[in-house]
């Protein structure tokens, strides 16, 4: 009992500050309203209702609110770039866009005013996706919400040319499924269909969000919920919004109450405690005492089933092992399908014997019976564990949020679409390695999935492949080294240039000779000048021998010639 009160003064003390971490969240918004396109028509209320938008979340009391109007491509890509690291820290993140969006062989892209789009090729490098938004948003804790009022009718479908016949492009927007948990994408009309930009100063739909999704404590999808009615209404059934993506059993509000007052509980109440908040701390426990506890604040409920089933699993862990019992009376029948051991009788002696023994001999007294235990019986299939009775959609959809929050903890779960592969199995060995936990790996559960979103950044540690660095997180390609060039090898030279050199080092040798030795004859007595007389023009006196010889080159090629005259 007094480990029973303890555990219950902590949920009372988690439910009480629950009820004031709604004013500590840290919210943010990206506005952003093009309507002065250059290629197409202009649209008049944009820059109208980004004003209204970015005025309305100031009012409400968000952290950061990032208002923009005619934005062109790079700056586009830009901003949506730039909000991502505003987003990284906050527990509600909401992007509004107002401006013309198409949607081209079913992703959807919202339009700069600088767009031109020219051919259905061009809309990947002029436009922005809508899944580059929702990655934007993505690192927000609580909501990530998308509204956009671009359904608008678009004239770039007329004069886009098609790249091939087959590729789809119309002017409202495409149904999408957020892979992301807790992500909501509001049109301002059914996918396929197109908004009004309105008469007045704003959209219908950004009137209704004006008087609708800032009511303080109003659930966000509630809050959705009124603006569609209120569109439908004001447009006579000629535009209905509608809201794409779900979130969890907890209340989300862009707006807290301010009735509730944490300092004094007991004048204004709190608001109702979070089972899932609550569930974990019961978990944590893990006590039939602590289950007791949940179930006796939450009795019904997705939370309520399975604690119950927690709670059994406890109760059989704990049950004592029965004694067998002497002697106990004979069961009546066999049919019942009890839990309970069940005591089988001795076997008694047939009825047949007892009549033909003699009247006069005494009967024998009974044997001692031996009590028999019966076992268990198999569990009935019906109180198995609540994740056997999931269908295979809510299986699906546990096994995508649970890939996705793995890539976000840097663990690779391969592929994020909803199939528990050998990848994800070691994805989340390493979330157990590096965080500490003992996961279950076979099977993706919302309790792994739990467990993973408590984590805040990086768990498992970066491996970069081949030929890649570390480098402030991200893998960088090892930049190669410069090659070397290689210094020019001189050709062998052929046969005729060797002779020549040859030749022209047995001349040089000869008139190095002729220089050092003495005149032996009259004739090397000679003057110079006679010697070269008698060497034909372009040609080259030497002594050779005591004798002058004179060296000439043909036509200034070929091998030198050498002759004494």
């Amino acid at each position: 009992m007094k480990r029973l009160a303890t555990m219950l003064g902590g949920l009372l003390a988690a439910v009480v500050l629950s009820a004031g971490q709604a004013f500590a969240e840290k919210r943010v918004a990206l506005v952003i309203g093009n309507g002065n396109y250059a290629n197409a028509s202009r649209l008049a209320n944009p820059a109208n209702d980004a004003k209204a938008m970015a005025d309305l979340f100031k009012n409400s009391g968000f952290e950061v609110v990032e208002s923009r109007t005619d934005l062109g491509n790079l700056e586009f890509k830009r901003v949506a770039r730039e909000f991502t690291a505003i987003a990284r820290d906050a527990d509600i993140a909401v992007m509004y866009f107002a401006g013309h969006g198409i949607e081209v062989n079913g992703t959807n892209y919202l339009l700069p005013v600088d767009a031109k789009l020219a051919t259905d090729f061009d809309v990947e490098d002029e436009a922005l996706s809508l899944d580059r938004l929702v990655r934007a948003l993505e690192p927000a804790k609580r909501l990530r919400l998308i509204i956009l009022d671009a359904c608008r009718d678009n004239p770039f479908v007329r004069t886009m040319q098609r790249g091939v016949a087959s590729r789809q492009v119309t002017s409202g927007l495409a149904k999408v499924e957020p892979a992301t948990s807790d992500t909501l994408i509001a049109f301002a009309a059914k996918a396929g269909s197109t908004a009004e930009d309105g008469r007045g100063t704003n959209s219908p739909f950004t009137a209704a969000l004006v008087n609708n999704i800032a009511v303080p404590g109003r659930d966000i999808r509630i809050a959705l919920g009124h603006v569609r009615d209120e569109v439908v209404r004001t447009t006579g059934n000629k535009q209905e919004p509608f809201v794409y993506g779900s979130l969890g059993g907890a209340t989300v509000a862009l707006v807290p109450d301010r009735k509730v007052v944490v300092s004094a509980p007991s004048a204004q109440p709190a608001p109702g405690p979070d089972p899932r908040r609550d569930y974990e701390f019961a978990e944590r426990v893990g006590t039939k005492e602590a289950w007791d506890s949940f179930l006796s604040v939450h009795k019904s409920g997705f939370y309520a089933e399975l604690a119950r089933s927690q709670r059994e699993k406890v109760a059989r862990a704990e049950s004592p092992v029965i004694p067998q019992v002497p002697r106990v009376p004979p069961a009546p029948s066999v049919k019942s399908t009890a839990a309970a051991p069940v005591v089988v009788p001795p076997a008694t002696v047939p009825q047949s014997a007892e009549a033909v023994r003699p009247a006069g001999e005494a009967s024998p007294p009974p044997a001692e019976p031996k009590p028999v235990v019966a076992v268990l019986p198999a569990p009935d299939p019906a109180k198995r564990e609540i994740e056997i009775r999931r269908t295979p959609g809510e299986v699906r959809a546990i096994t995508r949020n649970l890939q996705t929050e793995l890539r976000r903890v840097g663990c690779d779960p391969g592929a994020v679409d909803g199939t528990w592969s050998e990848k994800s199995r070691e994805a989340l060995g390493l979330f157990n390695q590096h965080a500490g936990t003992t996961l279950d790996t076979g099977a993706a559960s919302v309790g792994a999935l739990d467990a993973v979103k408590l984590q805040r950044g990086r768990i498992c540690p970066l491996v970069c492949g081949a030929g890649q660095q570390d480098i402030g997180g991200r893998c960088i390609a090892i930049p190669a080294k410069p090659k070397l060039k290689k210094e020019a090898v001189r050709p062998e030279p052929s046969p005729r240039e060797r002779a020549r050199e040859l030749a022209r080092e047995r001349a040089q040798r000869a008139r190095d000779r002729a220089r050092t030795a003495a005149p032996q004859d009259n004739v090397s007595r000679r003057p110079a000048a006679a010697a070269r007389s008698a060497c034909p023009a372009g040609s080259s006196p030497f002594s050779q021998g005591g004798r002058w010889c004179c060296e000439t080159t043909p036509d200034g090629r070929g091998a030198p010639r050498v002759f004494c005259p």
